[in-house]
């Protein structure tokens, strides 16, 4: 069981409106933050637990005080209840985990749609989010390693500025999907003429219908995949990741018809890794400076503990 109370101060100069600079007047912004939680073992494999958890994020500083784009704001504050279960498999090679969730955040941040002024914002009074998280992942084998994950998540404008005059109470938020997913797999083969080499595909999906600051404009839902070749000897590897295999034009949010954020294009990324072994009981390290570096880890085999590996 976990229970902490945790007090926040924030002082921030306050603007003066009519020159845009700052004068020598300090603001303050305080929160006594409580958190909860539970956890209980089931079995040797399997927890279930229980968390509510309470949030304090002054503004950002360029926003907080800034009459230039609608300020001074309110700070943002939220709070989450999450309930789940974790469980590990196959001699915990394989990590299974669900939760249920609901986060509320007051005092949301969000784009005015004011074509003059592009950087105007208002302050939305509260936004709720409840969904449910699937994940499952880990190194089946020496070889096999999979990730997947799922999100179902119902994003809700629950309170808008006052008086509600765009009537967007009950709307869906703004680049909110309601459906996400993503995976990876990787697999090395262990032996015969192609031994270390591998093949890595996933994907990542984002579902359709999403709104925008602009009632009139829904983006598209979307999938990518992602796809990677591996070359391993001994302890070294190398490997060669392409994103967005399938060259796929897709956007990834958005606020009105002029301004949508594309996506990007396939790319390509040249990665090369090294895995260091455990030191046995009966060896030592060396030292720089009196300093251990890299305590209880080794280059190479027999097994010699040295202070860089190159």
């Amino acid at each position: 069981m976990l229970l902490s109370l945790r007090q926040e101060f924030y002082k921030y100069p306050k603007a003066d409106a009519t020159t845009n600079s700052y004068i020598p007047v300090t603001q303050k912004q305080n929160k006594l933050l409580p958190r909860i939680g539970l956890t209980y073992v089931v079995t040797d494999n399997v927890n279930v637990y229980a968390t509510y958890t309470t949030g304090f994020e002054p503004q950002d500083g360029a926003t907080i005080g800034n009459p230039r784009v609608g300020g001074p704001f309110k700070p943002l504050t939220s709070s989450l209840i999450e309930g789940g279960a974790k469980a590990e498999f196959l001699n915990k090679r394989l990590f299974v985990g669900t939760a249920v969730y609901q986060i509320i955040q007051k005092n949301v941040l969000v784009s005015a749609n004011d074509l003059s002024n592009p950087d105007l914002l208002k302050q939305r009074g509260q936004e709720r989010s409840r969904g449910i998280e699937l994940e499952a992942g880990g190194k089946v084998t020496s070889d096999l390693s999979i990730q997947i994950s799922y999100t179902y998540n119902d994003a809700k404008i629950t309170k808008d500025v006052e008086g509600d005059s765009d009537h967007l109470v009950g709307r869906t938020k703004e680049n909110g999907p309601k459906h996400i997913s993503g995976s990876w797999i990787k697999y090395i083969l262990p032996d015969g003429t192609l031994k270390g080499f591998g093949i890595g595909l996933g994907h990542s999906m984002v579902s359709g219908h999403r709104n925008t600051y602009d009632t009139n404009l829904q983006l598209p839902g979307y999938t990518v995949f992602n796809g990677a070749l591996y070359y391993k000897v001994q302890r070294f590897q190398l490997g060669l990741n392409v994103n967005n295999l399938t060259n796929k034009e897709y956007m990834i949010g958005g606020f009105s018809f002029q301004r949508v954020f594309p996506g990007a294009p396939r790319n390509f990324m040249l990665t090369a890794g090294y895995s260091f072994k455990k030191c046995s009981k009966n060896q030592h390290y060396y030292y720089i400076a009196g300093s251990a570096l890299w305590p209880g880890w080794c280059c190479f085999k027999p097994c010699t503990c040295i202070d860089i590996c190159i």
